[in-house]
Parts: C-alpha cells; sequence; structure tokens
C-alpha cells in the first residue's frame, strides 16, 4: 500500500529508484528531478523534469499528482487538502494520463492505437456510470 503524504514536508527526502523529490517547503511546490545528471534546456525541460505546483494537495489535483509522483517510482498517496482523499487507482491513472501497468504497448501511449481508444472510452464511459451513483 501506498505511504499517505499529507503535507509538502511528507516528500522532502522522497527517492525512487532514477527520481529525487527537490521541495520548497517554504513556497509550497517541487520538482521532480532525473537522479542521472542531465542537461536540462528549455527544449528538453519537460522530458526530464515534472513540477509539483502550491495546487497539488488541493482538489482534484491531488490525484494527478499522485499519478505523476507513482508514474515516476514513487509509492505514494497524497492526501486532499479539500475534502475525501480517495486512493488513486487504475481507472484514474488511464482517465488522467491515458497509461498504466495494464497496457503492453503502454511505452506508445502517446500513440493510442484503436484498441487502447476504445479502451479509453470505455473507461470513460464506466467513470461516468459510477459518478453518478
Amino acid at each position: 500500500m501506498a505511504k499517505l503524504i499529507e503535507s509538502w514536508e511528507g516528500l522532502v527526502g522522497l527517492e525512487s529508484e532514477d527520481y529525487y523529490l527537490d521541495i520548497d517547503v517554504k513556497m509550497c511546490n517541487g520538482h521532480i528531478r532525473p537522479k542521472e545528471h542531465v542537461e536540462v534546456t528549455d527544449e528538453n525541460y519537460f522530458e526530464h523534469t515534472r513540477y509539483l505546483s502550491t495546487h497539488t494537495f488541493y482538489g482534484h489535483d491531488y490525484k494527478r499528482s499522485t499519478i505523476e509522483l507513482q508514474e515516476h517510482g514513487f509509492d505514494v498517496q497524497l492526501e486532499n487538502w479539500d475534502g475525501e482523499t480517495e486512493e488513486v487507482n487504475y481507472l484514474d491513472q488511464w482517465l488522467w494520463s491515458g497509461k498504466c501497468e495494464h497496457c503492453r504497448r503502454k511505452e506508445y501511449c502517446d500513440k493510442k492505437c484503436k484498441a487502447a481508444t476504445k479502451r479509453i472510452e470505455f473507461l470513460n464511459e464506466l467513470h461516468e456510470r459510477f459518478k453518478s451513483k
């Protein structure tokens, strides 16, 4: 089970196999950065670093941020400061990023195949059904 992170202080010092977190507690933001030295330029910035905004623990952003951290190898679940914290699941992962551990073609998700497109449509329908209950 993922470790529940309740605040910015809980993210300080966390590392995954390939990434570390550069957290500014005072400013309530941070970055996911690669451990391996990479020259980061304006052109490749988003390939090598991810920004965690001041909204990281609020509203639906806590799920998006949790997914982003999990995709970078961090076994965490962020708390929702605006209400009940729901554990991120594969449906959330697909809806936010289009990627999950179920797809054998996950490394090609930026160019979704017909099957992946249909799967996303199906998951969106499921999501709407559960949301309305």
